[in-house]
């Protein structure tokens, strides 16, 4: 019975460790994009980083895409034809069930606070993308909330 505890143990360890070292690895690289921004790097603050999540491919290949765009196309204009609109839909789902989606990243949100020119503190919140390897951002957008949006602390 110890063993069994003792190897379930260890499984715990390995997977904190593996989810810690990729979180850890995203935040090196975010902050050494934030020294290299506009941001006052002296005041910047780690606030939180989320649980780092797989970013999946779309369909992109344009022959998917144009399939795609014809079948929603045709299943707009069946209007209250029920076999045609029957025949469209049962395309689609088809088309998504063959649609094979595959891994080809990472992503997180990062939040972090700092001073702006005038020296009143803000919080800002990011939403960052990686490569697979976690080598290097693929993507970044500012989702920080409107000052009117953000809860009263």
């Amino acid at each position: 019975m110890s063993n069994v505890k003792y190897c379930a143990l260890l499984a715990l360890v390995v997977i904190t460790t593996a989810c810690s070292s990729q979180s850890d690895k995203a935040r090196s690289l975010i902050e050494k994009d934030l020294k290299n921004s506009s941001i006052k790097w002296l005041s910047y603050q780690f606030v939180e980083i989320s649980k780092m999540d797989t970013l999946y491919s779309a369909p992109t290949d344009e022959k998917q895409f144009a399939r795609w765009c014809n079948i929603k196309d045709s299943l707009d204009n069946a209007g209250d034809n029920p076999s045609e609109e029957q025949k469209y839909t049962q395309l689609i789902m088809n088309f998504e069930r063959n649609y094979k989606k595959r891994p080809i990243g990472w992503t997180c949100n990062f939040k972090f606070s700092s001073e702006n020119k005038y020296g009143a503190r803000y919080t800002s919140t990011y939403y960052y993308s990686f490569d697979k390897d976690i080598a290097k951002i693929t993507n970044q957008a500012d989702i920080t909330p409107p000052a009117d949006k953000q809860p009263n602390i």
